[in-house]
């Protein structure tokens, strides 16, 4: 969902916020993908302890 989102964001036409370079939402996706992958190498090292 993450990427998707990111590279929706770049065909979108409508005005929006941006912090440097990418829009809001872009930078909230980030924050998902990076939180998504961070929980999937948890769970990994936590499998891995069994």
């Amino acid at each position: 969902y993450g990427l998707a989102r990111f590279s929706i964001e770049f065909l979108r036409g409508d005005p929006r916020v941006y912090i440097g370079p990418l829009s809001l939402p872009q930078w909230f996706s980030i924050l998902a993908m990076a939180g998504a992958v961070s929980m999937l190498i948890f769970l990994h090292k936590k499998e891995e302890k069994k």
